[in-house]
This record gives structure tokens, sequence and C-alpha cells, in this order.
């Protein structure tokens, strides 16, 4: 997983562009990328395929010390929400006012 993450952000000499800024032929970023990305449409009943039964759903539970497990091991930049992992890893560990409410909500957002 770090490899792939580190092959799709090694950049080089790149900018981010804003949705409306030119990239060439009088197009802007978001023609650009609607014309790559048509909207979404429902697919035909026939396309899908039937199940006669549904596969067992096995519950899983996240837990504040779950959540904080992992991130003593987090490495590399494939942070939540835009951190890397230091910067997460940091938040949900060193910041004891703020650390047990954090891993919490953190636990939460995988219900």
């Amino acid at each position: 997983m770090r490899r792939a993450v580190r092959y799709l952000t090694d950049r080089v000499g790149g900018v981010v562009l804003s949705p409306d800024d030119a990239i060439g032929d009088g197009q802007t970023v978001r023609d650009a990328l609607l014309e790559k990305y048509p909207e979404g449409g429902i697919p035909p009943k026939a396309s899908l395929q039937d199940f006669k039964a549904m596969p067992l759903f096995v519950p899983v539970t996240i837990t504040a010390k779950y959540v904080e497990d992992v991130a003593k091991k987090l490495r590399g930049s494939a942070g939540l929400g835009g951190l890397d992992a230091n910067n997460l890893s940091q938040l949900l560990l060193r910041y004891k006012e703020t650390r047990e409410g954090l891993r919490h909500e953190v636990a939460e957002l995988t219900m």
C-alpha cells in the first residue's frame, strides 16, 4: 500500500489547479473533468446479479483503543483527511486534552 501511495503522489513540477483554470484549447479543468467523467446513471436491472441468499455480515466494532493501537503504527503519507500519517498520529496520541475525544470520533467514523 505504501509503495502504491508513493507512486501516485510522486509528481514532478505539478501545481494545484482551480476548476476554472484554462488548460489548453480554451478548455477549463472543469470541462476536462466533466468530459472524462460523465454523469453516472442507474444500471439496468438485467445487468445486476441475482443472489439467492445474503452473505453473512460479520459485525466489526472499532473502538478508541483500536484507533490508538493503529495510530502507533501509522507511517508514510496516507493519513486521514489530507494529513500525513505523522500528523494524524501526533493528533491521536500526543495532545492529552483532546486525544481521547478524537480517537472516539475516528472510531465513530467507521460505523
